[in-house]
Protein backbone atom coordinates (compact mmCIF):
# COMPACT_ATOMS: atom_id res chain seq x y z
CA UNK A 1 0.00 0.00 0.00
CA UNK A 2 1.41 3.18 -0.99
CA UNK A 3 0.99 6.40 1.13
CA UNK A 4 -1.14 8.19 -1.81
CA UNK A 5 -3.55 4.80 -1.26
CA UNK A 6 -3.50 5.71 2.35
CA UNK A 7 -4.49 9.55 2.05
CA UNK A 8 -7.00 8.27 -0.55
CA UNK A 9 -8.25 6.19 2.01
CA UNK A 10 -8.67 8.68 4.73
CA UNK A 11 -9.76 11.68 2.72
CA UNK A 12 -12.91 12.30 4.41
CA UNK A 13 -10.73 12.76 7.83
CA UNK A 14 -8.76 15.20 5.84
CA UNK A 15 -11.58 17.10 4.06
CA UNK A 16 -13.31 17.29 7.67
CA UNK A 17 -10.29 18.83 8.78
CA UNK A 18 -9.90 21.48 6.00
CA UNK A 19 -13.43 22.36 6.06
CA UNK A 20 -12.76 23.10 10.29
CA UNK A 21 -9.66 25.41 8.97
CA UNK A 22 -12.06 26.93 6.44
CA UNK A 23 -14.58 27.74 8.76
CA UNK A 24 -12.49 29.08 11.53
CA UNK A 25 -10.74 31.37 8.77
CA UNK A 26 -14.13 32.50 7.54
CA UNK A 27 -15.42 33.10 11.01
CA UNK A 28 -12.14 35.45 12.11
CA UNK A 29 -12.87 37.45 8.30
CA UNK A 30 -16.29 38.34 9.23
CA UNK A 31 -15.28 39.79 12.77
CA UNK A 32 -12.52 41.52 11.23
CA UNK A 33 -10.28 39.90 13.51
CA UNK A 34 -6.37 38.83 12.71
CA UNK A 35 -6.23 35.99 10.29
CA UNK A 36 -2.73 35.22 11.77
CA UNK A 37 -4.17 34.39 14.45
CA UNK A 38 -6.01 31.33 12.39
CA UNK A 39 -2.82 30.84 9.90
CA UNK A 40 -0.72 29.95 12.94
CA UNK A 41 -2.65 27.83 14.88
CA UNK A 42 -3.50 26.08 11.55
CA UNK A 43 0.14 25.10 10.32
CA UNK A 44 0.91 24.00 13.81
CA UNK A 45 -1.65 21.50 13.46
CA UNK A 46 -0.59 20.46 9.65
CA UNK A 47 2.85 19.61 11.40
CA UNK A 48 1.51 17.53 14.26
CA UNK A 49 -0.86 16.11 11.82
CA UNK A 50 1.84 15.52 9.30
CA UNK A 51 3.69 13.55 12.25
CA UNK A 52 0.85 12.24 13.19
CA UNK A 53 -0.11 10.74 9.71
CA UNK A 54 3.18 8.76 9.03
CA UNK A 55 2.95 7.51 12.31
CA UNK A 56 -0.66 6.12 11.34
CA UNK A 57 0.44 5.35 7.78
CA UNK A 58 3.41 2.91 9.03
CA UNK A 59 0.47 1.13 11.63
CA UNK A 60 -2.09 0.65 8.79
CA UNK A 61 0.66 -0.81 6.65
CA UNK A 62 1.60 -3.09 9.37
CA UNK A 63 -2.09 -4.05 9.57
CA UNK A 64 -2.37 -4.15 6.02
CA UNK A 65 -0.06 -6.99 5.43
CA UNK A 66 -0.74 -8.93 8.09
CA UNK A 67 -3.82 -8.97 6.72
CA UNK A 68 -2.72 -9.68 2.82
CA UNK A 69 -1.11 -12.94 4.38
CA UNK A 70 -4.19 -14.30 5.72
CA UNK A 71 -5.58 -14.70 2.16
CA UNK A 72 -5.68 -18.54 2.04
CA UNK A 73 -7.79 -18.40 5.33
CA UNK A 74 -5.77 -21.10 7.25
CA UNK A 75 -6.57 -21.82 10.90
CA UNK A 76 -3.46 -20.83 11.96
CA UNK A 77 -3.63 -17.05 9.75
CA UNK A 78 -6.77 -16.51 11.32
CA UNK A 79 -5.19 -16.73 14.96
CA UNK A 80 -2.88 -14.43 13.75
CA UNK A 81 -5.15 -11.76 12.78
CA UNK A 82 -4.53 -8.04 14.17
CA UNK A 83 -7.04 -7.20 17.17
CA UNK A 84 -9.63 -5.42 16.06
CA UNK A 85 -9.61 -1.75 16.67
CA UNK A 86 -13.46 -0.82 15.76
CA UNK A 87 -16.91 -2.75 15.53
CA UNK A 88 -16.65 -3.16 11.88
CA UNK A 89 -12.87 -4.70 11.93
CA UNK A 90 -14.62 -7.47 14.76
CA UNK A 91 -17.49 -7.87 12.57
CA UNK A 92 -15.38 -8.80 9.83
CA UNK A 93 -12.91 -11.34 11.82
CA UNK A 94 -16.15 -13.07 12.83
CA UNK A 95 -17.74 -13.55 9.53
CA UNK A 96 -14.40 -14.66 8.64
CA UNK A 97 -14.25 -17.11 11.12
CA UNK A 98 -17.87 -18.42 10.25
CA UNK A 99 -16.43 -18.83 6.70
CA UNK A 100 -13.62 -20.33 7.70
CA UNK A 101 -15.35 -23.02 9.50
CA UNK A 102 -18.18 -23.31 6.81
CA UNK A 103 -14.92 -24.73 4.23
CA UNK A 104 -13.88 -26.88 6.74
CA UNK A 105 -17.75 -28.21 7.26
CA UNK A 106 -17.81 -28.61 3.57
CA UNK A 107 -14.00 -30.06 2.97
CA UNK A 108 -14.83 -32.42 5.43
CA UNK A 109 -18.27 -33.82 3.64
CA UNK A 110 -16.04 -34.13 0.83
CA UNK A 111 -13.51 -35.71 2.18
CA UNK A 112 -16.69 -38.54 3.70
CA UNK A 113 -18.07 -38.40 0.03
CA UNK A 114 -14.94 -39.43 -1.40
CA UNK A 115 -13.81 -42.11 1.31
CA UNK A 116 -17.34 -43.38 0.94
CA UNK A 117 -16.59 -43.65 -2.93
CA UNK A 118 -13.89 -45.56 -2.00
CA UNK A 119 -15.32 -48.18 0.36
CA UNK A 120 -18.27 -48.46 -2.16
CA UNK A 121 -16.17 -49.28 -5.22
CA UNK A 122 -14.36 -51.88 -2.99
CA UNK A 123 -17.03 -53.47 -1.58
CA UNK A 124 -18.05 -53.69 -5.41
CA UNK A 125 -15.04 -55.04 -7.04
CA UNK A 126 -15.27 -58.01 -8.91
CA UNK A 127 -12.78 -60.37 -11.15
CA UNK A 128 -14.17 -59.20 -15.59
CA UNK A 129 -10.35 -60.04 -16.74
CA UNK A 130 -8.13 -57.13 -16.24
CA UNK A 131 -4.89 -57.65 -15.66
CA UNK A 132 -1.65 -56.09 -14.10
CA UNK A 133 -0.49 -53.58 -16.75
CA UNK A 134 -3.95 -52.59 -18.37
CA UNK A 135 -4.70 -49.20 -19.05
CA UNK A 136 -8.06 -47.98 -16.98
CA UNK A 137 -10.22 -45.24 -18.91
CA UNK A 138 -13.32 -43.71 -17.92
CA UNK A 139 -15.60 -42.08 -20.49
CA UNK A 140 -19.19 -40.20 -19.38
CA UNK A 141 -21.76 -39.38 -22.13
CA UNK A 142 -24.03 -37.00 -21.17
CA UNK A 143 -27.52 -36.29 -23.60
CA UNK A 144 -28.40 -33.00 -24.77
CA UNK A 145 -30.57 -31.21 -22.16
CA UNK A 146 -33.34 -28.89 -23.80
CA UNK A 147 -32.15 -25.39 -23.95
CA UNK A 148 -34.09 -21.89 -22.74
CA UNK A 149 -36.19 -23.89 -19.90
CA UNK A 150 -37.02 -21.77 -17.26
CA UNK A 151 -39.34 -21.93 -13.93
CA UNK A 152 -41.64 -19.43 -13.46
CA UNK A 153 -42.64 -16.99 -10.52
CA UNK A 154 -45.51 -20.03 -9.57
CA UNK A 155 -43.41 -23.24 -10.45
CA UNK A 156 -39.70 -24.51 -11.35
CA UNK A 157 -39.08 -26.38 -14.14
CA UNK A 158 -38.32 -30.37 -14.07
CA UNK A 159 -35.68 -31.63 -16.30
CA UNK A 160 -34.57 -35.29 -16.54
CA UNK A 161 -30.85 -35.74 -17.49
CA UNK A 162 -29.14 -38.66 -18.64
CA UNK A 163 -25.66 -39.65 -17.65
CA UNK A 164 -23.77 -42.36 -19.36
CA UNK A 165 -20.77 -43.91 -17.90
CA UNK A 166 -18.44 -46.28 -19.16
CA UNK A 167 -14.93 -47.78 -17.03
CA UNK A 168 -12.80 -50.01 -19.60
CA UNK A 169 -9.52 -51.68 -18.85
CA UNK A 170 -7.06 -51.94 -21.88
CA UNK A 171 -4.24 -53.89 -23.20
CA UNK A 172 -1.18 -53.01 -24.90
CA UNK A 173 -2.84 -53.66 -28.30
CA UNK A 174 -5.59 -51.20 -26.88
CA UNK A 175 -8.45 -53.97 -26.86
CA UNK A 176 -11.12 -54.26 -24.08
CA UNK A 177 -10.31 -56.83 -21.14
CA UNK A 178 -12.82 -55.98 -19.02
CA UNK A 179 -15.66 -52.93 -19.11
CA UNK A 180 -18.42 -51.48 -16.74
CA UNK A 181 -21.20 -49.49 -18.32
CA UNK A 182 -23.75 -47.04 -15.84
CA UNK A 183 -26.46 -44.73 -15.98
CA UNK A 184 -28.04 -42.16 -13.82
CA UNK A 185 -31.03 -39.69 -14.93
CA UNK A 186 -31.06 -37.29 -11.70
CA UNK A 187 -34.30 -34.61 -12.29
CA UNK A 188 -32.89 -31.09 -12.07
CA UNK A 189 -34.72 -28.08 -10.92
CA UNK A 190 -34.76 -24.65 -13.06
CA UNK A 191 -35.86 -21.89 -11.29
CA UNK A 192 -37.46 -18.47 -12.49
CA UNK A 193 -33.99 -16.93 -12.98
CA UNK A 194 -32.63 -19.41 -14.67
CA UNK A 195 -30.52 -21.07 -11.62
CA UNK A 196 -30.36 -24.97 -11.43
CA UNK A 197 -30.46 -27.07 -8.81
CA UNK A 198 -29.63 -30.44 -8.20
CA UNK A 199 -32.06 -33.49 -6.30
CA UNK A 200 -31.93 -33.08 -2.87
CA UNK A 201 -32.43 -36.46 -2.12
CA UNK A 202 -29.97 -38.95 -2.90
CA UNK A 203 -29.31 -39.94 -6.97
CA UNK A 204 -28.53 -44.07 -7.63
CA UNK A 205 -27.01 -45.30 -10.86
CA UNK A 206 -29.05 -48.03 -12.31
CA UNK A 207 -26.60 -50.24 -11.41
CA UNK A 208 -26.91 -49.26 -7.88
CA UNK A 209 -30.73 -49.54 -8.00
CA UNK A 210 -30.00 -53.30 -8.73
CA UNK A 211 -33.27 -55.34 -8.61
CA UNK A 212 -35.26 -52.03 -6.94
CA UNK A 213 -35.01 -50.64 -10.86
CA UNK A 214 -37.90 -53.09 -11.58
CA UNK A 215 -37.03 -54.07 -15.25
CA UNK A 216 -37.20 -58.09 -14.76
CA UNK A 217 -40.46 -58.33 -15.85
CA UNK A 218 -40.85 -56.00 -18.99
CA UNK A 219 -37.51 -57.91 -20.30
CA UNK A 220 -37.28 -60.73 -22.67
CA UNK A 221 -34.79 -61.92 -21.19
CA UNK A 222 -35.72 -61.46 -17.77
CA UNK A 223 -32.87 -59.39 -17.07
CA UNK A 224 -32.65 -56.50 -14.78
CA UNK A 225 -30.52 -53.68 -16.42
CA UNK A 226 -27.74 -54.13 -14.69
CA UNK A 227 -27.20 -57.79 -15.92
CA UNK A 228 -28.39 -56.46 -19.79
CA UNK A 229 -25.59 -53.56 -19.27
CA UNK A 230 -23.00 -56.85 -18.07
CA UNK A 231 -24.08 -58.51 -21.02
CA UNK A 232 -23.08 -55.66 -23.49
CA UNK A 233 -19.71 -55.25 -21.26
CA UNK A 234 -18.51 -58.73 -21.77
CA UNK A 235 -19.45 -59.03 -25.63
CA UNK A 236 -16.43 -56.04 -25.73
CA UNK A 237 -14.38 -58.29 -24.15
CA UNK A 238 -11.06 -58.36 -26.95
CA UNK A 239 -12.21 -55.74 -29.21
CA UNK A 240 -10.78 -52.46 -30.34
CA UNK A 241 -12.15 -49.40 -30.45
CA UNK A 242 -12.73 -49.57 -34.26
CA UNK A 243 -14.76 -52.98 -34.06
CA UNK A 244 -16.85 -51.60 -30.92
CA UNK A 245 -17.74 -48.31 -33.30
CA UNK A 246 -18.63 -50.43 -35.57
CA UNK A 247 -21.22 -52.66 -33.50
CA UNK A 248 -24.98 -52.58 -34.58
CA UNK A 249 -27.25 -50.86 -31.93
CA UNK A 250 -30.56 -51.63 -33.62
CA UNK A 251 -30.73 -55.13 -32.19
CA UNK A 252 -29.71 -56.76 -35.59
CA UNK A 253 -26.96 -58.42 -34.28
CA UNK A 254 -28.55 -61.98 -32.84
CA UNK A 255 -25.11 -62.50 -30.69
CA UNK A 256 -25.40 -58.91 -28.59
CA UNK A 257 -29.37 -59.93 -28.91
CA UNK A 258 -28.61 -62.95 -26.99
CA UNK A 259 -27.30 -60.72 -24.15
CA UNK A 260 -28.53 -57.66 -23.95
CA UNK A 261 -31.79 -56.47 -25.40
CA UNK A 262 -31.88 -52.33 -23.81
CA UNK A 263 -30.28 -49.34 -26.32
CA UNK A 264 -26.50 -49.62 -26.04
CA UNK A 265 -26.45 -46.63 -28.25
CA UNK A 266 -25.09 -44.17 -25.25
CA UNK A 267 -23.20 -46.91 -23.55
CA UNK A 268 -21.34 -47.59 -26.78
CA UNK A 269 -20.31 -43.51 -26.94
CA UNK A 270 -19.60 -43.62 -23.36
CA UNK A 271 -17.06 -46.79 -24.46
CA UNK A 272 -15.63 -45.09 -27.37
CA UNK A 273 -14.96 -41.75 -25.39
CA UNK A 274 -12.96 -43.69 -22.76
CA UNK A 275 -10.94 -45.41 -25.25
CA UNK A 276 -10.15 -42.01 -27.07
CA UNK A 277 -8.83 -41.01 -23.89
CA UNK A 278 -5.34 -40.04 -23.85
Amino acid sequence: MRFWDYLRYRRRMLLAAAVCCVIFAASFALYRLPLRAVLYPVGLCLLVGLGFAVWDYRRTLKRHRALTGCGDLTAELLRELPPPESLAEEDYRAQLLHLRQLCTELQSAADNRYRDAIVRACENAQVLGAARGDTVKLGVEVAEIPQGLVGTDDKDAQVQAKITLAVVTMDENARVTSAIGDMTEPELTVSADGTVSAPREPVYTKNELGDRYGMRSASALGKEWYEHSAGWCSYLKGKNAVEIGKLSTDGTDADLKALCTISVTDLQKAVLKAMAEQ
